[in-house]
């Protein structure tokens, strides 16, 4: 009877398994970029109650802030913030709030950053930056049989 309750706490303990992923970020911690992100990863633990965990690493120590979108390619990080800049290979319309002279009124830079990916209505006055996933580890760590989707 002990052997089966061992093993009954066993199998309850690895079906409720935390699952941990790393959140890479460029910005300080006292910056509202990564107070967004600590946020957010407080959110997702409340809504997953405890199921999936995000640890936030701030101010460039999982990867440089350029550097973020590759190293959740490769499976450095689950997840990672990025500025929208550093995407430009991938994205050509990402890098067009990087170019001097583009626009010549804050009215219309604003409509510019409303226009690429990511872009909202905060009016921080920065780039915009864009939160991103690695679909394939996501799904799978997940459970999800279709990791094809990108997210």
């Amino acid at each position: 009877m002990k052997a089966i309750l061992i093993a009954a706490l066993v199998a309850a303990g690895a079906a409720h398994a935390q699952t941990n992923w790393k959140l890479a970020t460029g910005y300080r911690v006292e910056s509202f970029h990564t107070q967004n992100i600590l946020q957010f990863g407080r959110d997702v633990d409340t809504a997953t109650r405890g199921e999936l965990l995000i640890q936030v690493y701030p101010n460039n120590t999982l990867a440089k802030l350029a550097d973020i979108s590759a190293a959740v390619q490769q499976g450095k990080a689950e997840a990672g913030e990025t500025i929208m800049t550093s995407m430009v290979k991938e994205i050509p319309l990402a890098g067009a709030d990087s170019i001097p002279f583009v626009v010549t009124s804050y009215r219309d830079a604003q409509r510019l950053w409303k226009l690429q990916p990511g872009g909202g209505s905060s009016g921080e006055g920065s780039s915009p930056t864009i939160l991103i996933f690695s679909a394939r580890r996501a799904a799978s760590m997940l459970g999800v049989a279709d990791s094809s989707a990108r997210v």
